[in-house]
């Protein structure tokens, strides 16, 4: 007889691991996004795999963050784990979608010196209208401004609220005319008085050509005084 036994080795993808961390604690979606300030919708897409339906990786990474933190977690085996399968998420529609690439007879081209100065002087041209193009639209365009919490039209039940959001490098922010500060990275955190009933909560990010991107929110905090 053979005096070994086999023994199951069980690998659990992103989405399996966040249902068994969540059964364990036995928590619901509202539990961890009230806590988490995560949307709901977010976390069912988490659970089920479906990445494309995120935001950006950067916030994704956030996301995972709070969870493991509410939760008793791993932080960095959440987030490994996502990175792995959204590369493999990538490579497979990357095959898919790739072409066949025509063959190219290269013996039927010759290259002489009034083409390479033709193409260096294209090349130096299209740099140039690129580099003014940018500098153009940096100075016209409006900054960056995402409102990750509240959503819109939220209700709730406490007194104070935290607005999270994410702008530009070098941008300033301000909510309710109240300047905030902010990271590195660009996210800011600020905790907002509710007064009983409707609340709208304005926020505007500035940039240093002057000009401005404002986002408004609507909040309905009831709750006891």
């Amino acid at each position: 007889m053979n005096g070994f036994r086999r023994k199951k080795i069980q690998s659990l993808t992103l989405s399996e691991k966040l249902k068994k961390i969540r059964s364990d604690k036995r928590a619901s979606f509202s539990d961890i996004s009230k806590n988490t300030m995560i949307q709901i919708e977010y976390l069912e897409y988490l659970e089920c795999g479906e990445y494309n339906k995120l935001p950006a990786d950067v916030y994704v990474k956030g996301f995972l963050k709070s969870f493991a933190e509410y939760l008793g977690a791993d932080e960095r085996d959440l987030i490994k784990s996502f990175q792995k399968e959204k590369s493999i998420q990538k490579n497979l529609t990357g095959n898919k979608n790739k072409k066949k690439e025509r063959k190219i007879n290269l013996s039927k081209f010759y290259v002489t010196p009034k083409i390479i100065s033709a193409v260096l002087i294209s090349m130096l041209f299209l740099g140039l209208s690129f580099y003014l193009y940018a500098k153009i639209d940096s100075f016209v365009a409006t900054p960056e401004l995402v409102v990750l919490n509240p959503e819109k039209d939220s209700i709730v039940k406490e007194s104070q609220i935290v607005i999270r959001g994410k702008t530009g490098k070098g941008n300033k922010v301000f909510v309710n005319n109240q300047p905030v500060t902010i990271d590195d990275n660009g996210f800011f955190d600020e905790k907002i008085i509710l007064k009983n009933g409707i609340n709208v909560i304005t926020v505007k990010s500035v940039n240093r050509f002057g000009k401005e991107s404002k986002s408004s929110v609507s909040v309905d905090a009831q709750y006891d005084n």
